[in-house]
């Protein structure tokens, strides 16, 4: 658009604007105080619709789950019946007259069961309610999961016809007793889905316009009340409903087409006892009929707002023109006298008219005799404001001026931007008052300096936005005169102190991550190895006790090749956990040493000590009751090797302490394992006595007990009896 066009547009808006009535301008500002209220009462609406849409949702979810309790009694009681035939007497997969006649008697007295049978390790019927010759099994994938070694008691199948009655059902089965450690055969039962059908023919009634017991594993549609066109057992694959219920097999509420194509707010929930099979029920329900109040509700709202606006529309063109309109018409025919020179002119506002009104008569009659003066002030102040706005509006720092007593007498107009406050706001407080408690030494130390005669730079603190937020500020101040007062620029670095801490944290992670053991949690190897030359670092320092313990899991490798990689790497997580519990006290440190390997680092700690502790770890990795078939103990065990640094003793190197920690170690080992071997240092001057390394704790007490305070006492220790 060419300038002069943007002119003619800018000319016509003007015109349009101005063209409007002070009546009718009354009444956009009605309309727009009512705006508001009637944005809360359309806010009212949707919130309504959103909370009975909730409520729907929870009730229908709570309703499905209901109807799925009841239909799971089914189940249970099958369970029930089954757990009984299968251990009684002349119920073999060998089948016979017995058996016969004890099956035929159980399913005629329930009728829930269309037939019951038995069939044997190959899947043949050995025994039928209906059959009298050799039939075979028509879901072999049943005779498959029920048969197989770790297979659950009680399976469900999936959607068949039946053999012998030729109607749509599916089977339920339970192995019989096992035989020489075998299972060689089940007893099952197919289901009646017509009485089923009846059956949640009486779960409808009230809001539930339809159940369907569904089968999502096969997209298969088992029963359904009302009853369908399409039969029992028709597949919906690629069905909205049944992608759901395989992706949300703990159940939901959603809305849209059932199975019949009609629009619906359906709930579904697995039937307990049927998660082999992983059946489902779905109940549906009218959405139009949950919406109806509330729409009923919306249409009264409706007209509500409608007829508040149109009598409030009505009121104000009427009271605009006698309170508004008429005395500002008086006052313009006032003022346009006076405009032509008639200072004479006179406003006439009645006394009931808004004092406004009145006072500003008075002021036009004012006004004639102050005319002159009052323009040439009014150059000055419009030169004046120029020279202030071309500085303050083009900085985007915010600068403050204060007096001698700490009081703001100019504030820019950059702290809406960067405080959210409007310069008049900050007027006559002080700067303490946004100042985050915590940097009012900092503050204060600034002030001084200033106070002193020396200029400030680059001081960092926290002020309060109006929203009540702290924004990371950069001051520079300097003084104005030596009676006091000064100048401040703020410039907001909340951006740059919010990028330093991100690095922080980063770093932080990093370094937790360079330190741990993925797998264990524990400390890795790294950080052992520091620690450890740290510790005994403070032992000479201090002429305290150290002692490190090495720990190996026996047999490990045979309870990989057992259980496999991911069992053995929860073994060594389970370890980890007990190892990390018994480390207690603050100096203690626990880390995987590698492999299958931890250690731990006892600070304070004698021999002795260690010894009880290295027994109580011991202990309680064997209260874990890890089965491992591949030991001789049947559970996962550990071989513990302690050294120790004593107080006084010539300083001794980290891998001279781990070296006598792992020769006890191997002793303990090649002593069967299961056990905890003491290393104890070459003697030097002292009156400890000769010990070899490789020499077991000295019989005491109760085994590696910690005393209340946390340490590890010496006199707590004892010798492990035996095979450990």
């Amino acid at each position: 658009m060419m300038p002069q066009d943007k002119r003619r547009g800018v000319f016509i808006l003007s015109s349009l604007i101005g063209s409007i009535s002070t009546r009718a301008r009354l009444i956009l500002l009605l309309l727009a105080a009512l705006l508001p209220m009637a944005g809360l009462l359309v806010a009212g609406i949707v919130l309504d619709y959103r909370d009975t849409t909730e409520q729907a949702y929870q009730e229908l979810e709570q309703l499905a789950q209901v109807a799925s309790l009841q239909q799971s009694e089914l189940f249970s009681a099958t369970k029930s019946l089954l757990s009984v035939v299968r251990l009684t007497p002349g119920v073999t997969a060998d089948g016979g007259d017995a058996c016969r006649r004890l099956i035929r008697a159980v399913r005629d007295s329930n009728p829930q069961f269309l037939t019951m049978g038995v069939f044997d390790q190959r899947g043949n019927i050995t025994c039928h309610s209906d059959l009298d010759a050799p039939a075979t099994f028509e879901d072999q994938s049943l005779v498959r999961r029920v048969l197989a070694p770790q297979a659950p008691r009680f399976v469900v199948g999936d959607f068949m016809i039946a053999g012998a009655t030729k109607q749509p059902t599916f089977a339920i089965a339970m192995g019989l007793p096992k035989v020489e450690g075998f299972v060689r055969g089940a007893v099952f039962v197919s289901m009646n889905l017509t009485r089923m059908g009846r059956a949640a023919k009486g779960l409808t009634g009230g809001r539930w316009e339809t159940v369907t017991l569904v089968q999502p594993r096969s997209n298969r549609m088992l029963v359904q009340h009302p009853a369908t066109e399409a039969p029992v057992g028709t597949t919906f694959a690629g069905h909205p409903l049944m992608a759901l219920m395989q992706s949300r097999s703990s159940g939901g509420v959603v809305e849209g087409p059932g199975f019949d194509g009609v629009e619906r707010m359906h709930g579904f929930y697995p039937i307990a006892g049927a998660e082999t099979a992983g059946l489902m029920l779905l109940v549906g329900t009218d959405s139009d009929a949950v919406f109806a109040a509330v729409q009923h509700r919306t249409l009264l709202y409706s007209f509500a707002i409608l007829g508040v606006f149109l009598a409030a529309m009505a009121g104000t063109w009427w009271l605009g023109y006698w309170t508004q309109l008429r005395p500002v018409q008086r006052l313009t025919s006032s003022a346009r006298h006076i405009a032509r020179g008639q200072f004479s002119a006179r406003a006439t506002i009645e006394d009931w008219q808004a004092p406004e009104f009145r006072e500003l008569g008075s002021t036009l009659d004012q006004m004639a005799v102050q005319l002159e003066a009052g323009d040439a002030a009014e150059q000055v102040v419009v030169a004046s404001e120029a020279r202030y706005r071309l500085l303050a509006d083009n900085t985007l720092d915010l600068i403050t001026q204060v007096d001698e007593a700490g009081r703001r007498v100019f504030v820019s107009p950059a702290s809406r931007n960067m405080l959210g406050f409007e310069p008049e706001d900050l007027l006559e407080s002080t700067s303490v008052d946004l100042i985050h408690p915590d940097d009012h030494p900092a503050l204060e130390r600034m002030l001084q300096q200033l106070r002193d005669g020396t200029p400030v730079i680059g001081v960092q603190l926290r002020e309060r936005h109006r929203n009540g937020h702290y924004v990371w500020v950069e001051l520079n101040g300097k003084p104005l005169s030596p009676k006091g007062g000064a100048i401040f620029s703020s410039r907001d670095i909340t951006a740059r102190k919010e990028m330093e801490r991100e690095l922080e944290e980063a770093n932080h992670k990093l370094s937790m991550l360079a330190a741990t053991d993925g797998l264990t949690g524990l400390a890795n190897r790294r950080a052992f190895d520091e620690t450890l030359q740290r510790e005994i670092a403070r032992s000479v320092r201090e002429q305290s006790e150290l002692s490190l313990v090495l720990i190996d899991v026996d047999h490990f490798k045979r309870y990989n090749d057992a259980y496999g990689h991911p069992a053995g790497d929860d073994c060594l997580r389970a370890i980890s956990s007990q190892l990390g519990k018994l480390l207690r006290r603050p100096g203690d440190f626990g880390a995987r040493y590698g492999g299958e390997e931890l250690a731990a680092i006892l600070p304070h700690t004698s021999l002795d000590g260690a010894a009880g502790w290295a027994e109580t770890m011991r202990s309680a990795v064997a209260d874990l009751g890890i089965h491992h078939k591949g030991s001789p103990f049947r559970h996962v065990t550990i071989s513990l090797g302690v050294s120790s640094y004593p107080s006084g003793d010539a300083p001794v190197s980290p891998a001279g302490l781990i070296k006598l920690a792992d020769e006890a170690l191997y002793e303990a080992k090649g002593a069967g394992r299961n056990r905890t071997e003491l290393a104890r240092r070459r003697p030097t001057a002292s009156a400890r006595g000769e010990l070899r390394p490789g020499t077991r704790t000295p019989a005491s007490g109760d085994a590696g007990m910690v005393d209340e305070a946390g340490s590890h006492g010496a006199a707590r220790t004892r010798r492990p009896s035996g095979r450990m």
